[in-house]
């Protein structure tokens, strides 16, 4: 009888041990189950951080308004482009720093570039000024509009006795038709001829060439091309 209650005994104390080595496995097991739903929770909450400034900064660019905006175009200045069979009127300025395009408005006509130049194909009639504004278009973000800017200028037509020479690729020296030309009265300039810059007036353009010229009559008023850069000898 004894050895049959220390059998019992024994085999108890087995199954006492054997239940709190499993328990002590569960407790051991639920931290690195918890640790793991954290970690899991942290890299979602993360996520979920990103995204919203992410949102917020998308939602800041399509409502919000311009920190700054572009300074007002300046140099303005319509030059005359002539060519073998036409002649174009041109408004020209300075680039302006960040500016996307610009906006040009001729009489009741808008439209936009991308250049520092826009030819004049409507509103122009020689003899007549033409009104012209001009304004530099931000991004609307960070650069807001500038403020609009006034031109005007009189249409010219260009001195029909004139001569275009080539001095060197891009450059242009001007003179008289005809040597026998006499240029009287107001002599209209281009800026540019076909590809290149009148950047010089020919030796002797427009000297006296004949002994009956009237020199009440020369030509004393000049408009210049911008790029002109010399004069020739005895060019008046």
């Amino acid at each position: 009888m004894k050895k049959k209650s220390l059998k019992y005994l024994v085999l108890g104390c087995i199954a006492a041990a054997l239940a709190g080595a499993m328990t002590a496995c569960g407790e051991s097991h639920t931290p690195n189950s918890s640790s793991s739903d954290i970690g899991s929770s942290s890299i979602q909450t993360g996520t979920g951080t990103g995204s919203g400034s992410s949102d917020t900064g998308s939602s800041s660019s399509q409502t919000g308004s311009p920190t700054q905006f572009l300074s007002a175009p300046t140099g303005l200045y319509l030059e005359i482009w002539q060519y073998y069979n036409k002649t174009d009127y041109a408004l020209t300025w300075e680039e302006v720093e960040h500016a996307e395009r610009y906006q040009v408005t001729i009489g009741e006509k808008t439209f936009e570039t991308e250049t520092t130049s826009c030819v004049i194909t409507e509103g122009v009639t020689v003899g007549e000024n033409c009104d012209m504004e001009l304004v530099a278009i931000g991004d609307g973000y960070v650069y807001g509009n500038s403020v609009s800017v006034s031109y005007e200028s009189e249409i010219e037509a260009v001195t029909e006795e004139l001569r275009y020479e080539s001095l060197w690729i891009g450059e242009y020296a001007v003179n008289k038709r005809y040597a026998s030309d006499e240029v009287q009265g107001r002599v209209v300039m281009p800026d540019r001829f076909e590809d290149g810059y009148i950047k010089k007036i020919a030796d002797g353009a427009f000297k006296k060439s004949s002994y009956e010229f009237d020199p009440s009559k020369k030509a004393l008023d000049f408009r210049w091309s911008r790029y002109l850069t010399e004069i020739g000898k005895e060019a008046f």
